[in-house]
């Protein structure tokens, strides 16, 4: 079990807001539209949610990876419980990550049940 102290504070590093999960041929479109962006992925968590994680960085993170307004950090810090840390979990935390295009087409390719009423070849 891997402690905050002990972490390089992957929870600092990006924004994860879960998304409602992706049917329609427009959803996806909108998810090619999301994954165009820079610093900015949709995953499926292992916990079956599909969500947009914008990788950008704490700005009060300090260059030694001490938070660096610890005391006044938000309540969202203050709760976070290190065994629940994505590092601390069993097997992959990520199902699925779409980092641009090529990943949604080839996602959509190998899944064509993931466009809902789009018939199966």
């Amino acid at each position: 079990m891997i402690t905050c102290s002990e972490c390089n504070q992957e929870c600092c590093k990006s924004v994860v807001i879960e998304i409602d999960a992706p049917e329609t041929l427009r959803d996806w479109e909108d998810i090619k539209w999301k994954v165009v962006h820079e610093n900015l992925r949709v995953i499926f968590d292992n916990d079956n949610s599909w969500c947009v994680e914008f990788l950008t960085m704490c700005k009060h993170l300090e260059k030694d990876g001490k938070c660096g307004i610890y005391s006044k950090r938000p309540k969202m810090c203050r709760e976070h419980d290190f065994e629940a840390c994505i590092l601390n979990g069993e097997g992959e935390y990520y199902k699925i990550i779409l980092e641009d295009i090529g990943d949604v087409e080839k996602y959509l390719a190998e899944n064509p049940g993931a466009i809902k009423g789009k018939k199966k070849k």
